[in-house]
């Protein structure tokens, strides 16, 4: 995944501001560009996880339980408690509380 600024290319395609380029798997090579403004760019990668993962708010996890955990270490730190989640001072605002779970179990989604 390749997020970019303004009047840049990515594999012969324009990508606009704030996009996120889904570039798939099997390349060995990738063509990145720019005619426009200093750019900053993410890229992501990696093979892809053999077994399905579940998504919820900005948690990731191989189960329920691990994103309930991740979700309450999260709210430790907003607390102010010291935790892997570290503390945000780039933003002016406080911290942002996940919002509740819902009241069901999570499961994790396909690929399709």
């Amino acid at each position: 995944m390749l997020a970019l600024s303004p009047g840049h290319v990515v594999d012969g395609e324009s990508v606009p501001e704030g996009a996120l380029v889904y570039l798939g798997c099997g390349r060995s090579g990738l063509l990145v560009w720019s005619d426009g403004p200093p750019a900053r760019a993410l890229l992501l990668g990696g093979e892809p996880f053999g077994e399905d993962l579940l998504m919820w708010w900005n948690f990731v996890g191989r189960s329920h339980e691990k994103v309930v955990a991740a979700r309450e270490e999260w709210a430790a730190a907003v607390g102010g408690a010291a935790t892997r989640c570290g503390q945000v001072s780039a933003y002016a605002g406080p911290a942002l509380p996940a919002p509740a779970l819902p009241g069901i179990r999570l499961r994790p989604r396909g690929r399709s």
